[in-house]
């Protein structure tokens, strides 16, 4: 298989790209922990804060300060809310 090199143009673009979306998740993660849930009920919302994009959502919900609120409402389904957890030792119970 060939793969192309990845031209000047398209590495700016890719590394714009990453960039945003840091950025975006670093906001995310700053609402979260002054107290913002995060939910998916059909897109990814924080509350409070308003739509944020997948990857975002992704990126943030693999962060060890954020925690499931809930269990999933069908087996094999996703939790569907989040929040920001002062201590991730904690257990779940709280």
């Amino acid at each position: 298989m060939i793969t192309a090199i990845p031209t000047s143009r398209k590495l700016r673009s890719q590394h714009r790209r990453l960039d945003r979306l840091i950025a975006d998740a670093q906001r995310a993660l700053k609402l979260m922990e002054a107290g913002a849930i995060l939910t998916y009920r059909p897109n990814w919302t924080l509350h409070p804060g308003g739509p944020i994009h997948d990857e975002v959502a992704r990126l943030v919900t693999k962060n060890i300060y954020i925690v499931p609120v809930d269990g999933a409402l069908f087996d094999g389904v996703a939790v569907q809310t989040f929040h920001w957890r002062k201590n991730p030792k904690e257990d779940d119970t709280a």
